[in-house]
């Protein structure tokens, strides 16, 4: 997968690298030449270029990322025209982070996959994580549903999947369990559920709401 990541502040640069950790191929764009030198050999390719500048983004070939993510919310009318271009280029899907509810609605009005507020969001994960001595994480995969990582409550340790069948009395699907070191993907009926492991459940908010309780 390319991923095309436009603006090298502390958010972009984070993305890039994890991205790269993962086996991604990264393309870094930012207008100042200085921080794609700074990057440069961090990422699979870097360029200086203007993402407002329909031409320069054309001829960099922006149309190969397979998804763009403009990381610049302060200048919103950078990120506007940023995602209406990458849009109009044929990048099937721009996600691009908001400052604020107004700016994100303004990104999706123009063509925004995803739109994202990462401070938002960290702090609500951060809540979550103080008022639950389980919770480790929760991912948005969209309004209304989530990925949830929590540690195995001790009322589930030494039961079995089938046992506890969070499907029928949550509404959720177990999909991985790490246990140790060892994740084990689509786990079976029959895997016993351990101390320490952690569980990774999807479903929605709602019904992991109440799972995570």
């Amino acid at each position: 997968m390319v991923v095309a990541i436009v603006g090298l502040g502390v958010f972009g640069v984070s993305m890039a690298l994890k991205l790269i950790d993962e086996g991604a191929e990264v393309f870094a764009i930012d207008k100042e030449e200085e921080k794609v030198r700074k990057y440069a050999n961090f990422v699979t390719h870097a360029v200086a270029a203007d993402v407002t500048d329909r031409d320069a983004m054309e001829s960099i070939g922006i149309r190969n990322a397979d998804v763009a993510v403009i990381t610049t919310a302060s200048n919103i009318t950078m990120s506007v025209m940023g995602t209406m271009i990458l849009k109009e280029l044929g990048i099937p899907n721009v996600i691009a982070k908001a400052k604020d509810e107004m700016h994100g609605r303004i990104l999706q009005a123009v063509g925004a996959s995803r739109v994202v507020y990462p401070e938002k969001e960290a702090g609500e994960r951060l809540a979550h994580s103080i008022l639950s001595n389980n919770f480790i994480d929760l991912i948005e995969l969209d309004p209304r549903f989530s990925i949830l990582e929590i540690k195995a409550p001790e009322k589930v340790v030494g039961r079995t999947l089938k046992q506890i069948d969070v499907r029928a009395k949550y509404g959720v699907n177990i999909v991985a369990v790490k246990s140790g070191s060892n994740w084990i993907l689509t786990p079976g009926a029959n895997d016993i559920i351990k101390q320490n492991d952690i569980l990774v459940a999807i479903g929605s908010n709602e019904d992991l709401e109440r799972f995570k309780e």
